[in-house]
Formats: structure tokens, C-alpha cells, sequence
């Protein structure tokens, strides 16, 4: 990736990102980056303000964690950019989710194999999880919990698996803006597609 620039302002002619806030300068801000993935952020005029995590800064890298404002205003680099491994790729149109929505598909998928491993290997009153690490289905989730419950040969009953399973899942399986993290819970992932966006963030979660 060469040296990307991105502009941030109140007005559209020279700034890829335009923020309609009083409090914008029309040459605010502008975040760079770097073809090492190197990101940071820089002010454009003295009468423009950048804070990050509460500090005012005129130039500073930055990760996805930063709280960042500009002028009065809260600033998301998920929210205007695509951010993958921590690193910002493009930027993002009009609240679009849809890429990321696309991988929990198979975080659904796989929470289901799981889930049916489990059950079918409850037939004995205790469950011990050592055969189950190597049933190619069950994914990360069952083998990350087969692991964990395997430590000093401990054993787990049906339901202890299944909460495990569950609680692992929902870290997961959540609206695809962190700046919103909704648990989408157990509903199917065909479902959550059918409603194409966010109902708390409006993200968009399927193209139209």
C-alpha cells in the first residue's frame, strides 16, 4: 500500500471526508497512512483542534482504540474507514458493513457445528471433551473450549459445554461497527440478513 492521505473538513472540494458540524473547520484535520500500515493523525490550521484520548495533538499515531475528537465532535475511524488487523485499508461508504457482516455468516455456521458436537457427544452423563478436538467441524469455538476443559483432565457436563459455548460466541457474533458491538444473540444469520441493517446504529449490513 503507497502513502495514502485522507482529508478531513466541512467542506467537500479537496477533503474525502466531509463532516456537517459547526464546530469543522473547512481544512480540519487529515489522517495519513503510511505504506508500513504506520496511521496517524494531524492537524490542518492552528483554529482547528485535534484531541486524542483528551489530549490535544498537532501530529500523532494512532490505533483504533484512540478516542479521537475533532473541534467538539467525536471522530470514528470505523465509522469513515475500513479497518482490518488495526490498520485503516480504504475508506468506508456510507456506514457500509456489509464485508464484515459477511464473515459472521461463518462465525453462525460454525457456532451450530459446535453446538451439534456437543450434543452428540452427550450421550454418556459426563462429557469428557478429549475426543473432541479432533472432530473437524466444530471450529475454534469447540476446540478452544475442548482445550480449556481438557486442562488436568477436568470434566464438564452438557450444559456447563453449552454456556461455555454460548459465551464464546457472543463475543463474537455482534454488530460489525465496534462503535456499536450489538449481541445479535442466536438469531440466524440469514435472518439477521433479511433486515440489512443495524436496528440500534444503522449499519449497513447487506447491499441493496
Amino acid at each position: 500500500m503507497n502513502k495514502q492521505v485522507f482529508h478531513i473538513g466541512s467542506r467537500g472540494i479537496g477533503n474525502e471526508i466531509v463532516l456537517n458540524d459547526p464546530h469543522i473547520s473547512p481544512k480540519h484535520a487529515r489522517i495519513v497512512v503510511q505504506k508500513d500500515g504506520l496511521q496517524y493523525i494531524e492537524e490542518r490550521s492552528r483554529s482547528a483542534p485535534v484531541l486524542v484520548n483528551g489530549v490535544r495533538v498537532k501530529r500523532k499515531v494512532i490505533r483504533q482504540s484512540d478516542q479521537i475528537s475533532l473541534g467538539r465532535s467525536p471522530f470514528s475511524i470505523h465509522r469513515h474507514f475500513k479497518v482490518k488487523d488495526g490498520v485503516i485499508r480504504e475508506l468506508r461508504a456510507s456506514n457500509d458493513f456489509s464485508e464484515e457482516f459477511e464473515e459472521l455468516r461463518e462465525v453462525y455456521s460454525e457456532y451450530i457445528k459446535a453446538k451439534e458436537a456437543i450434543e452428540k457427544s452427550a450421550k454418556k452423563k459426563e462429557l469428557l471433551f478429549d475426543p473432541l478436538l479432533a472432530v473437524p467441524v466444530a471450529g475454534i469455538f469447540l476446540r478452544n473450549i475442548a482445550r480449556s476443559m481438557t486442562s488436568g483432565k477436568s470434566r464438564t457436563t452438557r450444559m456447563e459445554a453449552i454456556q461455555n459455548l454460548r459465551y464464546e460466541f457472543f463475543k463474537r457474533y455482534k454488530c460489525p461497527n465496534p462503535d456499536c458491538g450489538k449481541v445479535l444473540g442466536e438469531i440466524p444469520w440469514k435472518t439477521l440478513a433479511a433486515q440489512a441493517s443495524c436496528d440500534k446504529c444503522y449499519a449497513i449490513w447487506i447491499k441493496k
